[in-house]
């Protein structure tokens, strides 16, 4: 990855909404052979592409480490007058564990859309060029080269088989009925391989038909349509939804009278409220849960709020990860559990995934629902995970990773 520069110049124009650019879907401005930047959904939509700057860290402190060399960075940009946004704005995607690499990035050409209007951003470490020339040419080359669907999809076992992987849930089970941990979160993987290559922005076009109420993401080859929001910052205000427990669609009264799911539930929020509580002024978490219906599941979720005191989203990231949610409880007591049972390397799925610009403001979602492209974009790797408690069912638990699996899939034509 290129090292990151030591300033970037920074331009932006709006794009006026009456002009051919204007009225162009925002997915127009993404040609093939781009390596895109997507997020929409939540405040800001963003398409992007090219990388203007790349911060590349793992190990222990990784999310502390990528937040001092992003204020080092927005700190020192040339930014030109005359545009309402906070530049520059980068994208980051953290690892689930410090032994995986976690990546921020600028990318080099973006258009960024929300109450400011639509705006075309060119960042680079010489001289950056004429932001509305570029969107044009982003979206010429767009108009040559429209996303295709793969051939030849075939699926693969993940690093465990459903069987391996079930009774993997089983054992992780009978070692919380023991008191090792009151829950951990169990991964799995599988593997879609295609004979031509899978093209992001067709995946992130399907699924923001089937799933527009997601925040739908490409970040450094992870893709996705995830319902949980870690941390959405704008000035001192945090906002956390918290997901735990999964029934099938349209079930969401049998969930809420789920002792298991409610358990499940109630000890993600409270790693949310504990991990935060030293960051926030105030903090409000509501007493009962509401219930998520998506397409493929329902879930129980609670959506805490809180008021920092002096502390920035990567201060909140680095407290709140990894939270009950995708890890389990106690956190040290989890991982251990993980670590002797959890085969499937995770990488960045389950580790925060978004956007933050120079002033602060930040959507950092969960990487769930979501996929790792490899082998040259000639296969994705779908990732899925369950909470396990005490009194969990394998099968169960089994078919609730397929009903998570199934909006990539979905969006593959599986």
């Amino acid at each position: 990855m290129p090292a990151t520069p030591l300033s970037l110049d920074v331009r932006a124009a709006r794009i006026p909404a009456d002009s051919d650019l204007g009225r162009l879907p925002l997915l127009s401005f993404l040609a093939g052979d781009d390596e895109p930047v997507v997020w929409l959904g939540g405040r800001r939509r963003f398409v992007g592409s090219g990388r203007a700057a790349t911060i590349a860290v793992s190990g222990p402190g990784s999310i502390d480490r990528a937040g001092r060399e992003w204020d080092r960075l927005r700190s020192s940009a040339r930014v030109e007058a005359g545009s309402p946004l906070a530049l520059p704005i980068g994208f980051a995607s953290f690892a689930f564990c410090d032994d995986s690499e976690s990546v921020l990035l600028v990318p080099e050409f973006l258009v960024v859309e929300g109450d400011r209007g639509r705006w075309a951003v060119v960042c680079s470490p010489g001289s950056a060029g004429d932001p509305l020339e570029a969107a044009r040419d982003a979206a010429r080359r767009s108009r040559g080269d429209r996303p295709v669907a793969p051939t030849g999809l075939r699926t693969g076992t993940g690093r465990m088989t459903q069987e391996e992987w079930t009774a993997s849930v089983g054992a992780v089970a009978a070692r919380l009925r023991v008191g090792e941990a009151l829950k951990a979160v169990m991964t799995r993987d599988m593997v879609v391989r295609a004979d031509s290559p899978i093209d992001p922005r067709l995946l992130v076009e399907r699924l923001s038909a089937l799933y527009p109420a997601t925040w739908r993401f490409v970040v450094a080859g992870l893709v996705g349509a995830t319902p949980e929001m870690l941390a959405s910052c704008e000035g001192d205000r945090l906002r956390s939804r918290v997901l735990a427990g999964t029934i099938s669609p349209g079930e969401g009264p049998r969930l809420m009278a789920s002792s298991k799911d409610r358990r499940e539930h109630a000890l993600a929020v409270a790693s949310v409220a504990e991990a935060l509580g030293p960051l926030a002024a105030d903090l409000s978490v509501p007493d009962e849960p509401f219930v998520l219906d998506l397409p493929n599941v329902t879930h129980l979720a609670t959506d805490v709020e809180a008021r920092l005191d002096g502390s920035g989203v990567f201060d909140a990231l680095a407290a709140l990860h990894p939270t009950a949610a995708v890890c389990g409880t106690p956190r040290e007591a989890a991982l251990a559990l993980l670590r002797e049972f959890e085969r499937t390397e995770r990488g960045r799925y389950s580790g925060p995934v978004g956007w933050v610009d120079a002033a602060g403001d930040a959507e950092f979602a969960l990487a769930l629902r979501c996929g790792m492209l490899e082998e040259g974009g000639r296969a994705l790797r779908v990732f899925a995970g369950g909470g396990i408690m005490p009194d969990s069912d394998p099968a169960a638990e089994l078919a609730e990773t397929r009903a998570k699996m199934s909006p990539l899939l979905e969006a593959l034509g599986l």
